[in-house]
This record gives structure tokens, sequence and C-alpha cells, in this order.
């Protein structure tokens, strides 16, 4: 009984392969072997018992309040997806501006320099070096009067 069973069964999944190649899925009845051939095996059928103090219907409530919840959070997510993109494109004009604007000061500046020339660095540097003798001079000085005024002490 069992090779016969077991040779019935690799007939349908073999008739289920053939069929298969021809039509696709659409003959459901070879491809799950509940058509013809009788027999043992329940023929392919699916029990399902559900428990009676199951409440379908506050299921699918429950169900559909999370749904609900979801969908908000996707527009709560869309929103701020909208905010974000607004503010990033606010943020590239004003760094453009920025950028624009710091251009046309190089420019100013650049030209700015170039009609004065370097004459103001010379003086800058005359002044320094000016500055720079005076102090020296003077260091000098206040040295020597107090090398003098020790000599006509020891004298």
């Amino acid at each position: 009984k069992v090779q016969g069973e077991e040779s019935r069964s690799r007939g349908r999944t073999e008739e289920a392969m053939a069929s298969y190649g021809r039509e696709g899925l659409r003959d459901r009845q070879n491809l799950f072997g509940s058509g013809g051939g009788g027999g043992g095996g329940g023929g392919g059928d699916i029990q399902l018992t559900i428990d009676p103090s199951f409440d379908l219907d506050t299921e699918v409530d429950g169900l559909r309040g999370k749904i609900g919840r979801m969908k908000g959070l996707a527009l709560d997510i869309q929103h701020e997806s909208r905010l974000n993109s607004d503010i990033l494109n606010s943020l590239e004009d004003t760094v453009s501006k920025a950028r624009t604007n710091l251009k046309r000061t190089m420019k100013r500046i650049d030209r700015a320099f170039k009609l004065t020339g370097s004459s103001h660095i010379l003086l800058l540097l005359v002044f320094a070096m000016g500055v720079l003798t005076l102090f020296y001079v003077w260091t000098k000085v206040y040295a020597a009067g107090k090398f003098v005024g020790k000599l006509a002490g020891l004298a």
C-alpha cells in the first residue's frame, strides 16, 4: 500500500510539473493534487479550527486603529520631509547669495589694492624703523647717563 501511494504521489507531481510547463500556475488542481484519484490523504483540503472566544471583529478594529496611526505617522513624516526640503532650499539660496557677495567684495578689495599701489607699506616700514631707531638711541643715552653718574659719584 505504501508503494502505491508513493507512485500515485509521484504521478501527481509529474502531472503538476508538466502542467506548470504548459500553462503556468493556472492549473491549481494538478499542482496541489486535489484532482481525481480519490483515496486517502484528504485530497489537498485544509481544515482550520478557530477558538470560539477569539473575536475577529475586535482584531479587525485593532488593526484598523494601528493602520490609522501608521497613516498619521506617514503623513507626519511627509510633512517633516517637506519642511526639511524647504529649509534646505532656503539655506542653498542664502549660501549662494553669500558666495556672490563675497566674490563682489573680493573684487572691490583687489581693485582698491591695485589703485593705491603699495606705497603705504613702504611708509609703514620707514615709520617703524624711525621708532626703533629712536628707542635704540634713548636706551643708549640713558645707559651712558647712568655710567657717567656712577663715575661722578666715585671721583
